[in-house]
């Protein structure tokens, strides 16, 4: 089986933070790469992402551990602590820590209760990783230099005199198509909430395969599936409407 898994969550700047994590929250357990359980729980008590964020990692955390908790023991259990011993006692958060070894281990097979305690060993005395979240680059625009005897065109002239909006018959028909299965294909794991403009926006933006995607031409996009009654737009979030 095919595990999802993230690279690069705990140097990532916060935006990016949420646009990955989207769809690695709603992943079972037995199906997210232990080192990216790892670092998503790291991330659940790092205090530099914004409240909502950190709102949907802590759920994800109480459901984490309610998941593990069902875990039968035995081969199943084994498995999945075998794969946790796979990965550096350092990358493990505190947190998943106090979740590994909170089951009453005298209830449990001998076998987990042997992995269990070897787990419990190689923690003793590596202080986990920490989280150093990076900063989204940012493009600084130089003002073009007025001379002083000449005034700035104003914005009305500004506008008369920029250039034309390319007709809609210039779209890439190619690249509409990819934005419109991208931004249904997500929205369609998030039902009647949707997703905030911003995440949905950067979420594509992220995964395109066009180097030169701009973010006007996935609003376009999304305007016109709103036109067509396929998506709905309220309090800044997009979500599907019914089954389409």
């Amino acid at each position: 089986m095919i595990k999802k898994t993230a690279e690069g969550l705990r140097t990532a700047d916060p935006m990016m933070v949420s646009v990955q994590i989207q769809d690695l929250l709603i992943t079972p357990l037995a199906r997210l790469e232990v080192g990216t359980l790892c670092d998503l729980l790291a991330l659940s008590v790092c205090d530099d992402l914004s409240r909502p964020t950190l709102r949907d990692l802590g759920r994800f955390r109480d459901r984490v551990a309610r998941e593990y908790a069902d875990l039968p023991g035995g081969p199943v259990l084994d498995g999945f602590l075998d794969e946790i011993g796979s990965v550096a006692p350092a990358r493990t958060p505190a947190c998943l820590r106090e979740i590994l070894l909170s089951p009453d281990a005298e209830r449990l097979p001998a076998t987990s209760q042997e992995r269990l305690a070897a787990l419990g060993a190689a923690f003793e005395g590596v202080e986990p990783d920490g989280v150093k979240l990076g900063t989204a680059a940012r493009t600084r625009v130089q003002k073009p230099h007025v001379p002083q005897n000449r005034r700035a065109p104003s914005k009305r002239t500004a506008r008369r005199t920029a250039a034309p909006r390319a007709p809609a018959s210039s779209r890439d028909p190619q690249r509409d198509q990819w934005i419109k299965e991208d931004v249904l294909h997500r929205l369609s794991n998030y039902g009647s909430r949707g997703l905030k403009q911003a995440v949905l926006v950067a979420g594509s933006l992220h995964r395109s395969p066009f180097a030169d995607l701009g973010r006007d031409e996935i609003m376009g996009v999304l305007r016109r599936l709103k036109d067509q009654g396929v998506l709905l737009h309220s309090a800044g979030r997009w979500s599907r409407k019914g089954r389409w």
